[in-house]
């Protein structure tokens, strides 16, 4: 059974792009999520305090989305699929708003100005729970679509990509200019 498995596992390129870039976005994105207050620092307008309470509602946010994506998806039944892209579509739209209301690179002036809190608060939020809420859907659909291997065995490869994901983003951080890392979230998105 094991080589029917992996014959499966390296046939279906639905579950390969699916573990690939879903497992790589969660892993980036949670490890950009707890390095928020570290990258926000020195930010125009950001002090540490709002850096921290911008990191936790960006926490509870995902949370929310985790909990509220099993009732959307009941509500989409068959078409999880259109219910991935369109949070995919607001994580987008939110990290690219999010990355343009600070300046990108050392010289470079923000695009949004002037610097709202309410307006960094909403995206970094919205882009949150849509994160959340996609990484369940990752599962599920992993699963169904390796059907009949266990779920165990989509779940670990997913898995695996999330933590290969946060690991390279961990390396790199140090490397990339905080003034460059919502950029790097954003591009992780695309």
């Amino acid at each position: 059974p094991v080589s029917t498995i992996v014959q499966k596992l390296r046939s279906s390129q639905s579950f390969q792009t699916l573990a690939v870039s879903g497992g790589l976005l969660t892993g980036v994105f949670s490890c950009w999520g707890s390095s928020l207050a570290d990258i926000l620092r020195g930010q125009p307008g950001v002090s540490q305090n709002l850096a921290q309470w911008l990191g936790l509602g960006s926490a509870c946010s995902g949370f929310v989305g985790i909990i509220a994506v099993g009732f959307a998806a009941e509500a989409f039944k068959l078409r999880l699929k259109a219910l991935v892209v369109s949070l995919f579509a607001v994580q987008l739209i939110s990290f690219v708003t999010f990355t343009f209301c600070f300046p990108i690179g050392q010289s470079a002036p923000a695009l949004i100005t002037p610097f709202s809190v309410p307006l960094v608060a909403t995206c970094l939020c919205t882009a949150s729970a849509g994160v959340g809420a996609v990484a369940p859907l990752f599962f599920e659909l992993g699963a169904e679509l390796t059907y009949p291997c266990p779920e165990g065995i989509s779940a670990g490869i997913i898995s695996g990509f999330t933590n290969f994901g946060g690991l390279v983003l961990l390396a790199a951080l140090p490397l990339i200019d905080k003034s460059l890392a919502s950029l790097v979230m954003t591009l992780t998105v695309m």
